[in-house]
Protein backbone atom coordinates (compact mmCIF):
# COMPACT_ATOMS: atom_id res chain seq x y z
CA UNK A 1 0.00 0.00 0.00
CA UNK A 2 1.47 2.98 -0.63
CA UNK A 3 1.33 6.57 0.66
CA UNK A 4 -1.84 7.34 -0.95
CA UNK A 5 -3.78 4.46 -0.18
CA UNK A 6 -3.23 2.58 -3.31
CA UNK A 7 -1.95 -1.00 -2.44
CA UNK A 8 -0.49 -3.63 -5.18
CA UNK A 9 -1.30 -7.36 -5.22
CA UNK A 10 1.05 -9.98 -6.45
CA UNK A 11 -0.57 -13.24 -7.01
CA UNK A 12 0.69 -16.92 -6.82
CA UNK A 13 0.86 -16.76 -10.68
CA UNK A 14 2.97 -14.17 -10.61
CA UNK A 15 0.55 -11.25 -11.92
CA UNK A 16 0.11 -7.83 -10.41
CA UNK A 17 -3.53 -6.51 -9.55
CA UNK A 18 -3.90 -3.05 -8.00
CA UNK A 19 -6.59 -2.16 -5.75
CA UNK A 20 -7.03 1.70 -6.20
CA UNK A 21 -7.68 3.90 -3.16
CA UNK A 22 -11.11 4.61 -3.60
CA UNK A 23 -11.73 0.32 -3.06
CA UNK A 24 -9.09 0.85 0.07
CA UNK A 25 -10.77 0.90 3.62
CA UNK A 26 -10.33 4.56 5.12
CA UNK A 27 -9.94 5.06 9.08
CA UNK A 28 -13.01 6.98 9.83
CA UNK A 29 -12.29 9.80 12.56
CA UNK A 30 -15.00 8.93 15.17
CA UNK A 31 -13.51 11.40 17.85
CA UNK A 32 -16.24 13.93 17.55
CA UNK A 33 -18.71 11.21 18.00
CA UNK A 34 -16.76 10.02 20.74
CA UNK A 35 -17.40 12.90 22.31
CA UNK A 36 -20.99 14.03 22.27
CA UNK A 37 -21.28 10.12 23.47
CA UNK A 38 -19.14 10.91 26.02
CA UNK A 39 -21.49 13.84 27.31
CA UNK A 40 -24.40 11.95 27.94
CA UNK A 41 -23.91 12.29 31.45
CA UNK A 42 -23.26 16.38 31.77
CA UNK A 43 -26.61 16.31 29.23
CA UNK A 44 -28.80 14.18 31.82
CA UNK A 45 -27.91 17.24 34.47
CA UNK A 46 -28.72 19.99 32.45
CA UNK A 47 -31.88 21.93 32.90
CA UNK A 48 -32.44 21.74 28.89
CA UNK A 49 -32.57 17.81 29.51
CA UNK A 50 -34.66 17.97 32.67
CA UNK A 51 -37.19 19.97 31.37
CA UNK A 52 -37.68 18.12 27.66
CA UNK A 53 -40.93 16.08 27.23
CA UNK A 54 -40.49 12.30 27.42
CA UNK A 55 -40.24 11.80 23.68
CA UNK A 56 -37.39 14.37 23.30
CA UNK A 57 -35.32 12.33 26.45
CA UNK A 58 -36.14 9.35 25.04
CA UNK A 59 -35.10 10.38 21.54
CA UNK A 60 -31.76 11.82 22.81
CA UNK A 61 -30.89 8.50 24.48
CA UNK A 62 -32.13 6.37 21.84
CA UNK A 63 -29.60 8.59 19.40
CA UNK A 64 -26.79 8.52 21.96
CA UNK A 65 -27.65 4.59 21.98
CA UNK A 66 -27.27 4.43 18.42
CA UNK A 67 -23.99 6.40 18.56
CA UNK A 68 -22.47 4.33 20.56
CA UNK A 69 -23.22 1.25 17.85
CA UNK A 70 -21.68 3.02 15.01
CA UNK A 71 -18.13 3.39 17.74
CA UNK A 72 -18.27 -0.02 18.41
CA UNK A 73 -18.52 -0.79 15.02
CA UNK A 74 -14.97 -1.05 12.87
CA UNK A 75 -16.70 -0.53 9.28
CA UNK A 76 -18.75 1.89 10.15
CA UNK A 77 -18.60 4.76 7.47
CA UNK A 78 -18.11 8.85 7.66
CA UNK A 79 -21.33 8.77 6.39
CA UNK A 80 -22.94 6.31 9.96
CA UNK A 81 -20.69 8.92 12.12
CA UNK A 82 -22.02 12.02 10.39
CA UNK A 83 -25.41 10.73 11.01
CA UNK A 84 -25.04 9.44 14.67
CA UNK A 85 -23.65 12.85 15.53
CA UNK A 86 -26.67 14.64 13.74
CA UNK A 87 -29.00 12.73 15.40
CA UNK A 88 -27.89 13.00 18.99
CA UNK A 89 -27.30 17.12 18.49
CA UNK A 90 -31.15 17.38 17.50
Amino acid sequence: VDNQGNATVTFEDGSVGQITNDKTTKAVDKTGLQSDVNKQAAVHKTSKYYNASEETKQAYDEAIQAGQVVLDNEKATKQAVTDARSEIQK
